[in-house]
């Protein structure tokens, strides 16, 4: 009997710690979430420029910073992503076209 509650109360940790670990996966970002989330920062910078001199920094910057975010991104990545990922990606990338833009007047 004493072997049998040694038994449940192990099992029960065990299923505790799969759950915990299955649960912060679940929750983890994806891989372009996470790029979406950084190219969303670097809109931001753009966004807080006051000069052109800033927007072309930030636009070099950002530049260097996609191509090594390509070399991250599979062809096979590319092939997962849904309507939905590929509208707010555009969306980011129009709002910090527009603020790059904003000085060329």
């Amino acid at each position: 009997m004493a072997w049998r509650l040694h038994q449940a109360r192990r099992m029960k940790k065990v299923l505790l710690a799969a759950f915990i670990t299955l649960s912060f996966t679940a929750c983890g970002k994806s891989k372009f979430d996470k790029i979406l989330s950084q190219e969303s920062d670097w809109k931001d910078k753009m966004c807080a420029c006051t000069d052109k001199d800033c927007t072309e920094k930030v636009q070099k910057d950002y530049k260097e910073w996609d191509k090594s975010m390509k070399s991250d991104f599979s062809e096979d990545d590319l092939k997962n992503l849904s309507g939905d990922q590929i509208a707010k990606a555009m969306d980011v990338e129009k709002e910090m076209r527009t603020c790059r833009r904003k000085f060329d007047k």
